[in-house]
């Protein structure tokens, strides 16, 4: 539910190892033996990519995750990537796929990277699948074994899949660098009436005084809709508009502002409406959309993907309105807990003081295209964050 912010301090965490010895391949798109039980191949056209369905989610499901689920990875490959840019590698053992890595095969100067399908497009939480710690550790090792930078996106702080990059890491001679970021979370273990007495005295009369004034504009009304196929992309668009009615249009990061991103968002959300899991948040004055946010309910959680208003309402804070009313929804609903995703945010601490940590990992193999991407990606996170505080206004005030 937002953009990943970057501290300059963050930039780099060098280490030099002794070098690993592995094969100096290019690809690993023929199956390879990599144990004497296990498989490596590369998966990068859409139609085997989709043929991964089944085995993908069957991995996937212990994490009670949207976002590491099958549907939100094919709708980044509908919408991000070319074909030739896929790069999903996948461990097999005994016939049976036992860990996953959706990658996307990134090129600059002729020199290739690669990084986790969608992470630097949507910012959001990440990961890879596996089965046991076997196959992940085999996962890795072909990772590096390509000789090529890595971008991993916010794994899970001390995630296994975070700490096996980082083990894997010590063993090659390489760059490395991590940047630590947080999203709030709200656990649900209360009635919502017991839940309205904790926050503060002070929040609680804004709020009031907010829906005051947006009714000085006319008759306010809120509701979480579950749309089915058939009329969930004309709500949507009434939701980018809304978005697009706000600063993210200057910044350029709406919805509307990137013909990829909402591709992507009609992809996902037409995949989740079918499986009736798509949550389409409203705020309405005299019958007219101000406020909107996108989100999915998945595994007894709402997850917040995007949030927008119209700035011409901001005076009686549409987001923040909107959001409450979302989070009473997960309360009234009997959900377990509700996630913000995004990044940690001062307007959020309203509901909640709980963030999951998360850690991102780049490596540079030290060869020609580690150097090139290491300098590249410097000078990205540089701009990001000078960027970040420019807009820190706007961010602040977007609710």
């Amino acid at each position: 539910m937002g953009q990943l912010a970057h501290s300059i301090g963050d930039i780099l965490r060098i280490e030099a190892k002794r070098s690993g010895v592995g094969q100096n391949r290019d690809s690993v798109s023929t199956e390879t033996n990599t144990a004497a039980d296990a498989t490596v191949y590369v998966v990068n056209d859409l139609n085997r990519f989709y043929s991964l369905k089944t085995e993908w989610n069957r991995l996937a499901a212990s994490s009670g995750n949207p976002l590491l689920q099958f549907e939100w990875y094919v709708s980044c490959a509908e919408a991000f990537f070319q074909q030739g840019s896929l790069y999903t590698v996948v461990v097999k053992r005994h016939d049976e796929v036992v860990a996953i890595a959706p990658l996307r095969e990134v090129r600059t100067g002729g020199m290739k990277k690669f990084e986790i399908l969608g992470s630097a497009i949507l910012c959001e939480p990440c990961g890879i699948l596996f089965k046991d710690m076997n196959a992940l550790e085999t996962l890795i090792s072909s990772l590096f074994d390509l000789k090529k930078p890595i971008s991993t996106g916010r794994l899970v702080h001390s995630s296994p899949e975070f700490e096996s990059f980082k083990s894997a890491a010590e063993k090659r001679f390489s760059l490395r660098a991590f940047h630590t970021t947080h999203s709030p979370w709200l656990p649900i273990t209360t009635s919502w009436d017991e839940y309205q007495k904790t926050i503060s005295s002070s929040k609680r009369s804004s709020l009031r005084r907010a829906l005051r004034r947006a009714n000085e504009h006319g008759a306010v009304t809120m509701e979480v809709i579950t749309p089915d196929p058939d009329n969930v992309q004309s709500i949507l668009d009434v939701i980018y508009n809304v978005e697009h009615a706000s600063w993210k249009a200057r910044a350029g990061t709406s919805i509307r502002s990137n013909p990829y991103v909402e591709k992507f968002f009609n992809r996902y959300a037409m995949k989740m409406a079918a499986a009736g899991s798509l949550r389409l948040s409203l705020l309405k004055i005299n019958g007219s959309t101000i406020a909107g946010q996108i989100g999915v309910e998945f595994a007894r959680k709402f997850w917040v993907l995007k949030v927008g208003y119209d700035e011409r309402f901001s005076q009686c804070s549409p987001g923040i309105l909107l959001m409450h009313h979302t989070i009473q929804h997960a309360f009234e609903n009997g959900l377990h807990a509700f996630e913000f995703l995004g990044r940690d945010e001062q307007w959020i601490r309203m509901w909640t003081e709980q963030v999951h940590q998360y850690t991102s990992y780049w490596h540079y193999p030290i060869n020609t295209a580690g150097l090139m991407w290491l300098v590249k990606d410097g000078y990205t996170i540089v701009s990001t964050k000078i960027n970040t505080m420019l807009n820190g206004k706007n961010h602040d005030k977007k609710n």
